[in-house]
């Protein structure tokens, strides 16, 4: 991890490619929305959870840890979004 800057954006990035392909989905209408809409919401849900915990890190005792956690968390969710887009496709 470089920076909190790129940590920022990575998060950032990868919950809003997340969201394009839930929108994108629906669109085509490729799967039903029922079926897309819990993983567009859990997506919007963990950017604003990251970000939260992001925010908060300069306050904690040691924000190198809380930001190291903040990735581990990142990287654990990003397979799973992955998987639960590929099922949708």
């Amino acid at each position: 991890m470089a920076s909190r800057k790129d940590l920022k954006q990575l998060i950032n990035s990868f919950c809003y490619d997340v969201i394009d392909d839930c929108l994108t989905l629906i669109e085509l209408q490729k799967a039903g929305e029922e079926k897309i809409r819990p993983l567009l919401n859990d997506a919007i849900e963990l950017r604003n959870d990251l970000m939260l915990r992001f925010g908060q890190a300069r306050k904690a005792e040691n924000p190198g840890a809380v930001y190291k956690a903040i990735y581990t968390d990142l990287e654990n969710n990003t397979l799973e979004y992955i998987d639960r887009l590929n099922a949708l496709v």
